[in-house]
C-alpha cells in the first residue's frame, strides 16, 4: 500500500491542536476543517492527521487502530482510491480482501466483480487486470461467530472461483437464444402499438423526446446470463450490468424515447419469464 501511495496516519501534534478560520465566502457544507499553519503540518499531509490527547480530562486516543489512508484524487479520469483491479496499476496485489457486513452484500459484490471480469475494461476503456479480479476475496462479518479466537487462515473468505463457472450448458444456450427471439417479437409488437397510440404533435410527430432504452440484468452469476454473453446477445458494462442489446435491436426505427421504452419493457418481461434472472429497462 505504501508503494501505491498510501501513508500511515499521524497521531497528534507537537503543538496544541488549532484550526484555522475558513474563508467567509465558503458555504457551510463545503468548508473543510484545516489545521492552522502554526501547527506545522502542511496542507498536503493534513489528510493523515488524527487529533490525539492522551493526558486530557477526556482522552482522545485512536492509536490502537494503526490507521493508513489513501488521499482522494479529484481527477475524474483516474480511479478513486486504490486502483487494485486496473491493469495499469503500478502495484500488483497477490490477494485482495473486501470486508462487508452481510452475506447478501457479499453476493451483490461478487456479481459486480463478475460483471467487471466479463466487461474486461471500465466504461472509460481502461483495462481491468483479470488476475486481480480473480484473486479478490470477500469476507461477510455475519458469518464470523467468534472473531476473538479465529485465525486469519480460518476466516470464511468467499473465493471468487464462483465467478468462473463452467461454460453454459447446451440447454442454457438454447433457452437463451429462444428467449431473445420471443423477446424480440414482443418488443417489435409493443413498439408498433406504441407508435399507433402515442400522442402526436400538430406536425404529426410522436410527442416524446428522442432517446434510447435497453434491457439490462444484474444477475452476473446466472447460467442463463452467461449464455447470453457467450451468444453475444448481451454485453457487460461492469457495475452497470449486462445490456441485452439483441432483444431490442430491430424493434423500431423511431427516435421517440417512449417507443424504445415500450419495446424494452416488453422484452424485459419476456426474458424475466423465460430465463433464470431478472431483467429491467
Amino acid at each position: 500500500m505504501f508503494a501505491a501511495g498510501g501513508r500511515p496516519v499521524i497521531y497528534g501534534l507537537s503543538s496544541p491542536h488549532r484550526e484555522q478560520d475558513p474563508p467567509c465566502d465558503w458555504s457551510e457544507e463545503a468548508t473543510p476543517r484545516l489545521l492552522h499553519p502554526d501547527c506545522g503540518l502542511g496542507l498536503r499531509e493534513q489528510y493523515r492527521y488524527v487529533a490525539t490527547d492522551l493526558a486530557g480530562a477526556r482522552p482522545i486516543d485512536w492509536t490502537h487502530e494503526r490507521e493508513w489512508r489513501w488521499p482522494y484524487d479529484p481527477d475524474p479520469a483516474r480511479a478513486p482510491g486504490l486502483p487494485v483491479w486496473l491493469a495499469e496499476s503500478r502495484v500488483r496485489y497477490t490477494s485482495i480482501v473486501i470486508i462487508v457486513r452481510t452475506s447478501g452484500e457479499a453476493d451483490d459484490l461478487l456479481e459486480i466483480i463478475r460483471s467487471c471480469y466479463d466487461a474486461g475494461s471500465t466504461n472509460f476503456g481502461r483495462p481491468y487486470d483479470p488476475h486481480a479480479l480473480l484473486s479478490t476475496r470477500v469476507l461477510a462479518l455475519d458469518q464470523i461467530r467468534d472473531a476473538s479466537t479465529m485465525r486469519l487462515d480460518d476466516l470464511p473468505l468467499r473465493k471468487l472461483s464462483v465467478i468462473t463457472p463452467p461454460p453454459p450448458s447446451e440447454d442454457a444456450l438454447t433457452r437463451a437464444q429462444e428467449a431473445v427471439r420471443v423477446a424480440s417479437e414482443a418488443a417489435l409488437k409493443a413498439a408498433g402499438e406504441c407508435e399507433k397510440t402515442a400522442r402526436r404533435t400538430l406536425g404529426g410527430h410522436i410527442a416524446s423526446p428522442c432517446g434510447f432504452a435497453y434491457v439490462v440484468t444484474y444477475d452476473a452469476l446466472s447460467e442463463d446470463v452467461q449464455a447470453l454473453v457467450q451468444l453475444e446477445l448481451a454485453t457487460s458494462h461492469g457495475d452497470l450490468g449486462y445490456f441485452v442489446y439483441g432483444a431490442t435491436r430491430n424493434a423500431t426505427e423511431s427516435q421517440a424515447l417512449c417507443v424504445h421504452e415500450a419495446a424494452a419493457r416488453a422484452a424485459a418481461d419476456v426474458l424475466s419469464d423465460r430465463l433464470h434472472a431478472e431483467f429491467y429497462v
